[in-house]
């Protein structure tokens, strides 16, 4: 949910002035342009409001919201009914992650005296990264992620943190906290027009050692293997992947096992 003026008072970061990350890392003497070259500059983002925390709704209606900031925001507990431009409304469960360019029309459906929690960021941005954050949410300008580990809304709700606690050196750590969340959105996976799915550090580790496997064999294909073998291929040996395969199957060929 994003509004000018939330009950909470939580604040709009305007003491955050960080357009330009280099001439922020020259005033504080770090020499940007001896470590970083030119052609690979650092994301320019600002981060314009963050927040995490339970809201009670005080009026029973649907909320109208524009922004001229992107959005990226999760309910972390409880669901609420939505309708985004002029599409039919739905219930977003919690734990779905919602990711809205600017200027993307959404309506929330608020119910007085119910409580929802939620973290939220908005942020504009513009050069390059604005270019890399466009496709995810395509023509539409919005998507919903699928965030299996709570990866995106743990990070949501530091930062929330982070800038409700304005502990020294708060400014550094919520704008670091933001760009490492627009680095995560950016590797995340297309499944439909609208919707998008943050695959798991286990389903990737899976899928590597897959890989590897397969590897081995196609470039051993000539020789007598065991499964031993492939599994000695992977760098990670104690794999529950390798394991299963390693008892009581190991010193057979691999000829002897397709799936494989």
């Amino acid at each position: 949910m994003r509004k000018a003026d939330h009950p909470t008072g939580r604040p709009h970061l305007e003491w955050l002035k960080l357009p330009n990350t280099y001439q922020f890392l020259s005033k504080i003497g770090m020499p940007s342009s001896r470590s970083i070259s030119k052609d690979h500059q650092l994301p320019e983002a600002k981060l314009n409001v963050a927040h995490n925390g339970i809201t009670r709704f005080q009026t029973t209606w649907w909320t109208y919201h524009l922004d001229s900031s992107w959005g990226l925001d999760v309910i972390n507990q409880g669901q609420q009914r939505q309708r985004i431009g002029s599409g039919k409304a739905f219930t977003r469960m919690s734990g779905v992650v919602a990711f809205y360019a600017p200027k993307c029309v959404y309506h929330e459906y608020q119910t007085a005296g119910e409580t929802i929690h939620e973290s939220f960021m908005t942020f504009s941005t513009w050069g390059e990264l604005e270019k890399m954050l466009r496709p995810l949410v395509g023509k539409r300008g919005w998507c919903h992620i699928h965030d299996p580990e709570h990866t995106i809304a743990g990070r949501l709700q530091r930062l929330g943190d982070l800038v409700f606690q304005r502990r020294p050196g708060y400014q550094l750590l919520a704008h670091a906290a933001m760009l490492e969340l627009l680095g995560i959105l950016l590797v995340t996976s297309m499944v439909a027009p609208t919707r998008r799915e943050l695959q798991s550090e286990t389903q990737g580790s899976k899928r590597h050692l897959v890989q590897t496997v397969e590897r081995f064999v196609r470039d051993h294909i000539a020789e007598s293997l065991r499964v031993e073998d492939a599994c000695r291929a992977h760098e990670d040996e104690s794999s529950d992947f390798c394991t299963h395969l390693s008892a009581p199957r190991a010193r057979d060929s691999l000829s002897h096992h397709e799936d494989v």
